[in-house]
């Protein structure tokens, strides 16, 4: 099975492209999904994200409210540097994970990750290819 990306900067069809594929029957993983369930309380990046940020970026229930992690990260490339290296790896790694559950299982020829920052993030020298849109 090819492991393959879908990229692409802001607003130039991703998410439609991921539909297409996945009307064709094609696996994807929304990688953007992913590195929000992993910040989500008991998973993977949470305590590390809260324990980096403090407790101030949580909501009433303990969550961590995206708006007040993002005015501060935003604003300090060092901090987003920070939350990259910690929410980045683990969502490779569940990446690589779920690749390996779609081969074991049988998926089509080709699987895809989609997210705007494969590239960057340095995800791509793990796949067979890239599909950017724009």
């Amino acid at each position: 099975m090819l492991r393959l990306g879908l990229t692409g900067g802001i607003a130039s069809g991703k998410t439609a492209v991921a539909a297409m594929l996945r009307e064709m029957g094609f696996a994807v993983l929304d990688a953007d999904s992913l590195a929000h369930e992993l910040t989500e309380p008991g998973q993977a990046a949470y305590d590390e994200v809260v324990r980096e940020f403090g407790a101030s970026i949580l909501d009433t229930d303990a969550r961590i409210d995206r708006a007040k992690l993002a005015a501060i990260v935003f604003a300090d490339q060092a901090k987003l540097a920070r939350l990259n290296a910690i929410v980045h790896p683990r969502v490779e790694t569940a990446v690589h994970q779920q690749f390996a559950e779609w081969s074991r299982n049988g998926a089509r020829d080709a699987a895809f990750v989609e997210a705007a920052l494969l590239v960057e993030a340095g995800y791509h020298q793990n796949l067979d290819g890239l599909v950017v849109t724009w």
